[in-house]
């Protein structure tokens, strides 16, 4: 009883993958993406395992990072979601001008 657990334990919580690992994937990764041109969800699926990656490794979910590296990681997911905000502001910035100006016109 106490094997089978322990296997149904494992699937259900697989040994986690190092972010270095999941980095040297990269390569055959945007090779891939590079067949496929034109298929977009293709890129989303690559940014959001990285991204993914990215926020288990800051959250201190990557056995492989020291301290150190886990602080770099979360300056980077700060600076990154600033990046994000700034350019999300900037887009509601521009819908809001352009309905704003066609309000006005009618």
């Amino acid at each position: 009883m106490n094997t089978e657990i322990v296997r149904a334990l494992e699937l259900a919580f697989p040994k986690p993958v190092s972010l270095k690992d999941r980095l040297e994937l990269l390569p055959d990764l945007f090779s891939a993406v590079r067949k496929l041109q034109g298929y977009d969800g293709a890129l989303d699926v690559i940014i959001d395992a990285t991204v993914s990656a990215m926020e288990a490794g800051a959250a201190g979910r990557d056995p492989t990072l020291d301290d150190g590296d886990v602080r770099e990681l979360q300056k980077a997911m700060l600076k990154l979601k600033g990046r994000h905000d700034v350019e999300l502001a900037a887009r509601k910035r521009e819908v809001d001008e352009k309905y704003k100006s066609s309000g006005e016109a009618e």
